[in-house]
C-alpha cells in the first residue's frame, strides 16, 4: 500500500467547525460508520439527552437514518433509551471506549510525578490534553496539596481557542 492510498486522521483537513472533512470517493472510508460516529458526538456536555429530531438537527443527518443509528447503537451498550422522555443519552459503553483509550496513554503516567511537582510550586491545577479536531480535551489533571481549585475533569472537551493548550 502507497502513501497515496493511505487514509489517516492526520490526512483529513478539518471544516471551518472542526469537523473533519470527509473524503470523497474513498473505497476504504465506511459512510455508516461515520454517520454513526456523528450521532454519538452530538452529546455533549451541554446536550446530555437527545431525540432522535435533536440529533438530525445537531448532525444534519436525515431523521430515518438518525433513527436506524440510534437503534443500532442502543442495541450495541453505547446509547439507553429514557422511555418517559422518549430521547437517548450516551450509556456506559462510550465510557469503555473512551477509558481504554486514556488508560493505554503512557504519557500520562510519565507526565504524572511533573505534574505533581508543577502543581504544588505554583499551587495550580495542572492538566494534560490531546487534541480532538478544534477541541482539547482533557486526559490528566493535578492539583496542589489543600486546593480548592476548579478540577478539570478527566474527558472535559473544551474549544482550543479557550485553552492554554489549544493556544500553545
Amino acid at each position: 500500500m502507497s502513501k497515496a492510498e493511505t487514509t489517516s486522521p492526520e490526512l483529513m483537513v478539518a471544516s471551518g467547525d472542526g469537523e473533519p472533512v470527509k473524503p470523497e470517493k474513498d473505497r476504504k472510508f465506511v459512510e455508516a460508520l461515520s454517520r454513526g460516529l456523528d450521532v454519538l458526538r452530538a452529546f455533549s456536555q451541554g446536550s446530555v439527552i437527545l431525540g432522535n429530531q435533536d440529533i438530525a438537527r445537531i448532525t444534519g443527518l436525515p431523521k430515518p437514518t438518525v433513527s436506524r443509528m440510534t437503534y443500532t447503537l442502543t442495541k450495541l451498550g453505547y446509547l439507553s433509551y429514557n422511555v418517559q422522555l422518549e430521547k437517548y443519552q450516551l450509556s456506559s459503553g462510550v465510557l469503555a471506549l473512551g477509558y481504554a483509550y486514556v488508560s493505554n496513554l503512557k504519557v500520562r503516567q510519565l507526565a504524572k510525578p511533573y505534574m505533581d511537582e508543577f502543581a504544588r510550586q505554583t499551587n495550580m491545577s495542572i492538566g494534560l490534553t490531546c487534541r480532538d479536531r478544534l477541541h482539547m480535551i482533557y486526559v490528566e489533571n493535578r492539583l496542589p496539596p489543600e486546593a480548592s481549585l476548579l478540577r478539570m475533569d478527566i474527558g472535559l472537551k473544551l474549544p482550543m481557542a479557550t485553552t492554554s493548550a489549544g493556544r500553545a
